[in-house]
């Protein structure tokens, strides 16, 4: 099983997922198309497993420990706004491939088929939006907690379009991580603030 996985994550490095084919794996992996299907029941299936894999239980853990250190910690909106964003920027460049191979099979939202990818991403979404209402006082909007929960929707979209599938903004024209997390963070904590 690692070694199927290992090779697929490798060739998705490569390739995007659907130019991956289930031999190529297998060939990679040293073992045999009997030993994959005994294991998935359809290449498609191997997306859940790899989401698993690079987001276990360790990796569980440590973002409940990080969101509880997050939430305890005394910080400005516009502090909070800068560490959620630059997080986001991270996690999308870190998993870029295999959210692009996620994405490639049900875009446009990428982790709707990964039972594993969505409860990971309803944690951290769960755990910064309660974190955000810690300043509700300071967020315009009449429904402060909707307005945390999209203004998290516009900056996960907006990684996802620029890191994930390397969308070309005409308007933006070539900006590094840096100016895009820069970005993002005004413009996440200017519309929590609008009144």
């Amino acid at each position: 099983m690692e070694r199927i996985l290992g090779a697929a994550e490798e060739l998705l490095r490569e390739k995007p997922f659907e130019g991956v084919t289930v031999a190529e794996i297998v060939r990679r992996a040293d073992s045999s198309v009997g030993a994959f299907y005994a294991r998935f029941p359809a290449k498609a299936a191997l997306l859940s497993a790899l989401y698993a894999r690079r987001h276990g239980m360790r990796q569980t853990e440590r973002g409940r420990n990080y969101l509880a250190h997050f939430a305890s910690r005394r910080m400005s909106l516009e502090e909070r706004s800068r560490e959620v964003v630059g997080q986001m920027v991270t996690y999308y460049r870190l998993n870029r491939d295999l959210l692009r191979s996620l994405g490639d099979a049900e875009r446009p939202s990428p982790t709707s088929g990964v039972p594993e990818a969505n409860a990971y991403h309803d944690a951290f979404s769960r755990g910064w939006t309660a974190a955000f209402l810690a300043h509700r006082h300071e967020i315009g909007h009449s429904d402060p907690e909707r307005a945390v929960r999209m203004g998290l929707f516009i900056v996960a979209s907006a990684c996802r379009e620029a890191i994930v599938f390397s969308t070309p903004v005409v308007e933006l024209g070539e900006m590094s991580e840096t100016e895009l997390a820069e970005e993002l963070t005004s413009a996440l904590v200017a519309y929590l603030g609008a009144r």
